[in-house]
């Protein structure tokens, strides 16, 4: 199920700041692309199935700050994006080049 997570940033983002927000989205396997809007206040991330929680934890790794963070996937749905079923140690999605 493709989906959209939109990304609302506190401040206009840099150029640096693009590249580190595309390098965050790029590190998840189920991301498909990033948009950023024209001022730079926002982005829509696409993917398949990926929880707002993980979309922000990635941003968090590379220093970009965000303000708020919507999901298409209603509350239940965001909360199944990421779950793997327990004891199981087979990917639900592999990277490409695993």
């Amino acid at each position: 199920m493709v989906m959209r997570i939109d990304v609302d940033f506190p401040k206009p983002l840099t150029a640096e700041d693009r590249t580190a927000a595309q390098l965050a989205i790029a590190t998840l396997a189920k991301s498909e692309r990033i948009v950023f809007s024209a001022n730079g206040y926002s982005a829509v991330v696409y993917g398949i199935g990926m929880s707002i929680e993980r979309v922000r934890e990635s941003f968090d790794e590379m220093g970009v700050a965000v303000e708020q963070i919507h999901s298409s996937l209603n509350d239940e749905e965001n909360a199944e994006a990421d779950d793997v079923e327990s004891g199981s140690t087979k990917e639900r999605f592999r990277p490409i080049g695993r």
